[in-house]
């Protein structure tokens, strides 16, 4: 049982964990260059400071990216970092703005190597001024009880909603103008990045009509999670029996292809969705937990700006976000 109600776009008490987190996160792509990316803030009050990352993947090839973790306060307020989400009306509307200088990555696998990446590539400035609206029903919410283990927490609270998204962008002051559609995510309680073993996030919308988000999500133990929803035709759906086949770039083991087939109530979908660029981001384990931790540990988060084509021939663009922990410099999800 989820409660979710019209205070929950707005933030949340902090809880009383060192590690609690509450972020917003928006993904958009226009498909005309395509053109797209994401932005979020994560703001973890009881430490301090922010996590922020903006992202745009440009026609030409190269990709715009910056990740800082600027000072907050004792109050999660959806600002930090040069990056503004504003709620306009609760699950309706929002507004979200960013502007800063942002690494120009001609080749986006520079990153694997964050040191060299930032020595080598040029800076740009990076403005965005985005009218978000919603496309369809917010879900998630926050279970009545915790379900979550003491030291795998992620998100107490989460819920996703698909948007379709306008405004203007501009690199080094040349304006462009961006229409597109994408989803929202807005998650609190506290977080490790180190929490799950390994997940695929398969998120992608075309706009008012349609679009999905898939979750496959596998625990230390063995356990896995495979949740997700469909919508189709003005019907908001739950997905189900979720299968999910990723073909891997070498050397990077990069996902390259992703095969979905997932179900609802009312039909059976086939999904390919090919990769049209990827950005390897990364979390050192250290960060999280302190003193004493493992300094070498890592994990790791594939950002795959992705087209994908469903059986009927609709096509939807969107993100495949995987993350894994590295064992021996190797994700450990590579069976998915």
């Amino acid at each position: 049982m989820l409660r979710l109600s019209r205070a929950d776009d707005g933030p949340h008490a902090v809880g009383p964990e060192v590690h609690h987190s509450e972020s917003v996160y928006l993904n958009a792509v226009d498909p005309s260059g395509p053109i797209g990316g994401f932005f979020r803030v994560g703001e973890r009050p009881r430490q301090g400071q922010a996590e922020v990352t903006a992202c745009l993947y440009l026609p030409e090839g190269d990709v715009l990216f910056s990740f800082a973790r600027p000072a907050t306060g004792p109050v999660p307020t959806f600002s930090a970092g040069g990056l503004r989400w504003e709620v306009l009306e609760p699950f309706e509307r929002w507004h979200l703005a960013y502007e800063g200088t942002v690494l120009r990555l001609a080749e986006p696998g520079l990153l694997a190597d964050p040191g060299r990446a930032y020595r080598e590539c040029p800076r740009v400035r990076l403005a965005v001024d985005w009218e978000v609206q919603a496309a369809a029903p917010a879900v998630g919410g926050e279970p009545a009880e915790p379900q979550e283990r003491p030291g795998e927490e992620f998100a107490r609270g989460h819920y996703e909603q698909l948007v379709v998204v306008s405004g203007t962008l501009s690199v080094d002051g040349r304006p462009r103008a961006f229409g597109g559609a994408g989803l929202r995510d807005h998650s609190w309680g506290p977080r490790h990045w180190h929490a799950p073993w390994y997940y695929r996030w398969c998120t992608a919308c075309s706009g008012p009509d349609f679009g999905f988000a898939a979750t496959w999500l596998a625990r230390r133990d063995g356990g896995t999670l495979r949740t997700g929803f469909v919508w189709d035709d003005g019907q908001l759906l739950p997905l189900g029996d979720l299968e999910l086949a990723t073909s891997w770039r070498e050397p990077e083991l990069w996902q390259e292809a992703i095969s979905l087939r997932f179900a609802t109530p009312a039909r059976r979908y086939q999904v390919m969705g090919r990769v049209l660029r990827c950005l390897p981001l990364r979390h050192r384990r250290a960060e999280e937990t302190g003193p004493g931790a493992d300094p070498g540990g890592l994990t790791r988060i594939t950002e795959g700006l992705t087209r994908f084509e469903l059986d009927d021939g609709r096509v939807a663009y969107g993100i495949a976000e995987y993350l894994d922990q590295l064992e021996a410099g190797r994700p450990v999800g590579l069976s998915v």
